[in-house]
């Protein structure tokens, strides 16, 4: 996915199949690929907040298949161990190639569920797509589960 020139990625989540975080150009965190065929398609990602900004971003990496991901239960710890939940935070910017990205649902209006188990809170969205959420000031963590959604990982 290429950005327009004023977006500076801080935290990128690739997702559809491949997973990275980055903090300019080092990343933060990669995962292995996830496919529809895994029997596994859920990640647990944990990393430090460096940044002001936090961007969330789905890639297709040119796959039309498997391509609906759910960003389960994220939210931003603070530094005396509170945490925001990130579907209550008003995001700076969003955009999908396909369908809008949802609270609670899948980015077609339906129940988020990975693995047959059902979650209520997170963000469905399809490939491609990107969201940008600003970083509260005293935040130190971003934790949330990733995942491909069983509707699109037929």
């Amino acid at each position: 996915m290429k950005f327009p020139s004023f977006f500076l990625p801080i935290v990128v989540l690739l997702t559809q199949p491949t997973f990275a975080q980055t903090v300019g150009p080092d990343p933060l965190y990669t995962s292995r690929i996830l496919k529809s065929g895994d029997t596994e398609r859920l990640i647990t990602i944990e990393v430090e907040l460096q940044r002001r900004d936090l961007y969330l971003v789905v890639s297709s990496e040119g796959n039309g298949s498997h391509d609906w991901s759910n960003w389960i239960e994220p939210e931003i710890v603070m530094q005396d161990g509170a945490s925001l939940d990130l579907t209550t935070l008003p995001w700076r910017a969003a955009f999908s190639t396909v369908g809008e990205i949802k609270q609670g649902k899948t980015y077609r209006g339906g129940p988020m569920t990975v693995a047959g188990k059902e979650y209520t809170r997170g963000l469905g969205t399809h490939a491609d797509s990107f969201i940008w959420f600003e970083v509260p000031a005293g935040a130190t963590t971003f934790r949330s589960k990733v995942a491909l959604d069983d509707g699109g990982a037929l």
